[in-house]
């Protein structure tokens, strides 16, 4: 049988009402979910759906609750992410990866693979985000122009992960973990940068659901 997935990641979801939140598409996520259901695509979180580093996770939920209740019904698996920091997210419990088709590709977020986002450094990415999400508070107060959020958005926020996105080491660490599990292949997160799936390249990322950003990477497999 032919299936097809959708691999989405990094929402990083914190509640609307807060500045610091990156994640604005609460309802068009929810109606992503349930069109893919109804699909039969089967959708997979490829990591960090929340931001639970800067915020609580009932707030998330709660305030989220329309993406919330679609993920609980409609997701097909949850993996970790870094941000993640739990084991249940919308009430459904996580997994570290998910191997699809006959052993064709490793799915995992990534961050293990980023030696700033991992034991047992992973509390200076922490800080780093933390003080961003400060300065965002701070700069989309009223008054004050939104450009500056922007700035730090493009070069702090995302700097990091841009990168690690465009090391050569990144994609051929990750490759080598997949055939380790015996894939062909792996299809990551974490970076926020989107890559189409390559068969030849054996690498593939989900990118990132933040700002105006909307990735969607979808892999068919044959899983007779």
């Amino acid at each position: 049988m032919i299936q097809m997935y959708a691999i989405i990641s990094d929402l990083h979801r914190g509640p609307p009402k807060d500045p610091a939140t990156d994640f604005y598409k609460n309802t068009n996520l929810a109606l992503f979910l349930q069109v893919m259901h109804l699909k039969d695509i089967r959708v997979i979180l490829n990591g960090d759906t929340e931001e639970l580093w800067v915020f609580d996770q009932c707030d998330v939920e709660w305030s989220n609750r329309l993406s919330t209740e679609a993920i609980h019904r409609y997701v097909f698996a949850i993996v970790t992410g870094n941000h993640d920091n739990v084991d249940h997210i919308c009430g459904r419990e996580t997994v570290p990866h998910v191997i699809l088709g006959n052993d064709d590709w490793l799915v995992w977020h990534g961050a293990d693979l980023d030696p700033w986002n991992s034991p047992p450094f992973t509390w200076i990415g922490k800080a780093a985000t933390v003080t961003v999400s400060s300065f965002e508070r701070l700069l989309h107060r009223p008054g004050l122009s939104s450009s500056w959020g922007s700035w730090i958005d493009k070069h702090l926020s995302r700097g990091h992960y841009a990168d690690a996105a465009g090391r050569a080491s990144y994609k051929s660490a990750a490759v080598e973990r997949a055939h380790a599990f015996g894939c062909k292949g792996a299809i990551l997160g974490h970076t926020h940068h989107f890559v189409p799936l390559s068969a030849g390249a054996g690498y593939g990322n989900s990118g990132t659901w933040i700002n105006t950003h909307k990735d969607v990477l979808f892999v068919e497999v044959d899983e007779r």
